[in-house]
């Protein structure tokens, strides 16, 4: 995608230049600034419309949003002009410091005045798709065209409610918006007008200024968008349009300044082309001349609160797919070896993290939370109530993962970033659910702990003949502890030690957490690990073990 510079040159103004008569409609006393200092996105959002609101409770009388990015999120973004919209009794200024590109440019077109500093650029926006890792990608025609819709859509009624040449600004969105710009003689009127227009009002086809490359030399006259594109803009427009244009009796009256954008190019202006367009009204470089230009006597400035910076590092995609797969290796390693806590408390942040934030901002659907919730209930209970039966479990590990499927995909599956997305999700997990099982494993041959994987050889087992299960344990463990009454050594979390005749053993709760000194009975055996149950009653002293 080829990002060019607008041609047009003149000299601008800057606020201290002359001695500004502030008009009516702008003069305010006490002025907000919000700045928009990094790529937009859905924190972005949030923290704008809290700042928004911090300032109209604060008395502003105008709002200036600072703007230095370059671009972001599209969802982010209409939700954003959306919101800039409708402050109907308070004036919105966007100020290019010192570039405003792609989502941005749209969000200081929402505004109802654009001021610029010396040397600022705001355009090119088009839609485009990224993957962390992967760079930009190239969007085909298709999705391409149904994602600048909502874009050109946005440009048009911004340029309708605020006086902006609509011709000009869909020039920001798409290619195949070729102008060029013509001026009445007598230097007060300006239009930008494409190939087609051009030949209505002069009979004959506009030159070919900015050619690059193998295209053609002769200026096409088909119109930027097909009769139905067209329609259906118009359709969605809440604003009727008035531009005007000469008829071809009086285009004696006007001349031709030059081509500005060219048949494949995304429009881009600086600070001088911004104020000969009309895009912007005043150049604008420090906070004196801000105040100057308003005729304000404070400036408050608004900033994002740390734990915005934080929430959007949190609920970056990398970051999301790091959590996911720490999470599911310290899960699997803390029910392979339960007891000590650590790599279940590991787990746990993780998983705190990847709800707490988006849902602090409102990111995280309710369904999300509750699947995820929801499949960590049903695994617990098939490990701590209802080990062997496996259904539980099953189910509880499917809405677990297209939980957390979900909540680490933002965009749209049927966009090729969500394709992207939810194709290295998936990878992500099958590959944590791999590393963790391996590294369970070894911790387990290592430590003779193998608790989790003889739940395992349990469910393989539901349905076999009891006297072969009941030889298979002889077979494997020298002496039957099943039936010995004894106390719990340490609490059972609901693993822990047991004391029978001297030796202690490792020994899980049927029954959830059992506290220390609590009787206990022997009712199975896993290997190394005995199965318990709490008694209701003292142990009795027929297998009273040492204390």
């Amino acid at each position: 995608m080829m990002m060019l510079t607008a041609w047009l040159v003149i000299s601008g103004q800057s606020a201290t230049d002359t001695n500004l008569t502030v008009p009516a409609g702008r003069q305010s006393d006490s002025v907000a600034i919000i700045d928009i200092r990094t790529p937009i996105d859905s924190i972005t959002s949030a923290s704008v419309k809290r700042r928004l609101e911090e300032a109209i409770k604060d008395g502003a009388d105008a709002i200036v949003f600072d703007l230095n990015t370059p671009g972001g999120e599209v969802e982010a973004m209409l939700d954003l002009c959306h919101t800039i919209k409708q402050q109907d009794e308070i004036l919105t200024v966007g100020w290019v410091n010192h570039q405003a590109y792609s989502a941005g440019a749209l969000i200081a077109l929402a505004t109802e005045e654009i001021i610029v500093t010396d040397g600022a650029r705001m355009g090119d926006a088009a839609p485009i798709a990224a993957m962390p890792g992967m760079g930009l990608m190239e969007l085909p025609t298709a999705e391409r065209a149904k994602l600048e819709a909502p874009l050109l859509t946005e440009v048009i009624d911004s340029a309708r409610r605020n006086g902006y040449d609509e011709k000009l600004v869909q020039s920001f969105v798409a290619v195949g918006f070729a102008l060029w710009e013509i001026e009445s003689l007598d230097g007060s009127k300006r239009r930008f007008i494409d190939a087609n227009e051009y030949v209505e009002i002069f009979g004959k086809k506009p030159p070919i200024q900015r050619l690059r490359g193998d295209q053609p030399k002769d200026a096409s006259t088909a119109p930027p968008l097909d009769a139905e594109a067209s329609e259906m803009l118009e359709a969605m427009q809440e604003i009727p349009s008035d531009r005007t244009l000469p008829e071809m009796e009086t285009s004696a009256n006007w001349k031709l300044t030059g081509q500005i954008v060219g048949q494949e190019e995304l429009l881009i202006v600086d600070s001088e082309s911004a104020l000969r367009t009309g895009l912007a009204t005043q150049k604008i470089s420090s906070m004196k001349e801000l105040m100057g230009y308003f005729g304000a006597a404070q400036t408050t400035e608004y900033k994002e609160h740390w734990s915005e910076h934080l929430a959007r590092f949190l609920i970056s995609w990398p970051v999301r797919i790091i959590l996911v797969v720490v999470m599911i290796i310290t899960f699997l390693i803390e029910a392979a070896v339960p007891g000590s806590g650590i790599f279940g408390g590991i787990a746990l942040v993780c998983l705190g993290l990847l709800i707490g934030a988006p849902l602090l901002i409102g990111m995280a659907e309710w369904w999300e939370i509750v699947l995820i919730l929801t499949g960590l209930a049903l695994i617990a209970t098939e490990l701590l109530v209802t080990p062997g039966i496996g259904i539980i479990g099953l189910l509880g590990v499917t809405s677990l993962l297209v939980g957390l499927v979900s909540l680490v995909v933002t965009a749209d599956l049927g966009s090729q970033e969500g394709s992207q997305q939810l194709v290295t999700t998936i990878a992500a997990i099958a590959v944590s659910l791999l590393a963790g099982l391996s590294v369970a494993w070894w911790i387990s041959k290592k430590t003779g702990k193998l608790w989790l994987f003889n739940r395992l050889v349990l469910d393989a087992q539901v349905g076999m003949d009891s006297n072969l299960v009941e030889l298979n344990q002889f077979e494997t463990q020298p002496e039957d502890l099943t039936g010995c009454e004894t106390k719990a050594e340490t609490d059972l979390r609901p693993t822990g030690k047991v004391r029978i005749r001297g030796i202690i053993h490792d020994a899980r709760s049927n029954r959830g957490w059992v506290a220390e000194g609590t009787p206990v009975k022997v009712v199975n055996r896993f290997g190394e690990e005995l199965e318990v149950e709490p008694l209701d009653v003292p142990p009795s002293t027929k297998e009273s073990p040492d204390q």
